[in-house]
Order: C-alpha cells, then structure tokens, then sequence
C-alpha cells in the first residue's frame, strides 16, 4: 500500500482536496504506513539475516590425503563402493556431510557410522552423513565372442 502511494505521488497523482482536514489525514496515514513499515521489517529482516547465518554453506576442502583416505574407506566396503560426489556444510550448529557412492547394493547402517566416524575424526565435531546410493551394476562382455543373436521362433 505503501509503495503504491509513493508511486502515484511521484507520478504526480495527488489528491484535488485542498481541505486542511484532508490534508492532515493523508499525512498521517501515509506516517502510519511508514511507522508500520519499519516495525515489521525490524524483526522479519532480523530474522531473515540469522535463517541466512545459520544455513551459510562454508566449503570445507578436504586435502588429497583425506579425499583419498575416504576412498579407501569406501573401496574397502564389501562389495566396494565408489565415490562420485561430496559435498559439505561446515557452518551452522547443524554440520553435514552429503556423500554420494555407486554401488551394486544399498549401504548398511554399519557402514554409514563408519563414514560419519571418519568425518568427525576429520572436522573434529560431531556430524551428520547423509549416505547416498546409486544402485550400479556392471557387466562386463569378452571381445573374442560376438554378442548372441535372438533366435526367431516359427510363427503357428
């Protein structure tokens, strides 16, 4: 409302009352409008500011010796598991970790607490995982042979 106002104001749109009561109305409102405007946007934009702290992503980079530590860990894993994507989110009171794998079976809750272990140890506080799997699997096709061929089968 506020804005409409001001816009029809410094568009030149302007009441034809000339009235001193009028005038003193449309003054106070627009006061009121402004007053209003401010105690609103006090607290919301407060509360905009401390949602945007708290969910502010720090890139935490892990060195070649911990990326490649978390690989092993994962490769150890029977069947192995590959490491296709990570991603983590230090800042907060809420950090996490978003670690993405391929493998030919879901992941076991054993397993997920081994890698949240490995992240606590590594950023020495206490982390959730959040433990992604893409489901692969993979055949493999020997060169020397050529695939088969559908048979047809007589039609009646």
């Amino acid at each position: 409302v506020l804005g409409a106002a001001l816009s029809f104001y410094f568009g030149g749109i302007r009441s034809g009352a000339r009235g001193q009561a009028a005038q003193r109305w449309a003054t106070r409102a627009v006061w009121l409008l402004l007053l209003s405007t401010l105690a609103l946007s006090v607290p919301l934009g407060s509360r905009l500011l401390e949602q945007f702290r708290m969910t502010r992503w720090h890139r935490v980079t892990l060195s070649t010796p911990q990326h490649g530590e978390l690989s092993e860990l994962l490769e150890a894993w029977s069947p192995p598991a590959r490491l296709t994507e990570l991603s983590i989110r230090a800042g907060g009171n809420d950090p996490y970790a978003n670690v993405r794998v391929e493998r030919p079976v879901p992941v076991s809750s054993k397993e997920t607490e081994e890698v949240s272990a490995w992240f606590q140890e590594i950023l020495e506080k206490p982390v959730r995982v959040r433990l992604q799997v893409d489901l692969v699997s993979r055949a493999e096709s020997s060169s020397d042979s050529p695939p088969p061929v559908p048979s047809k089968s007589p039609g009646p």
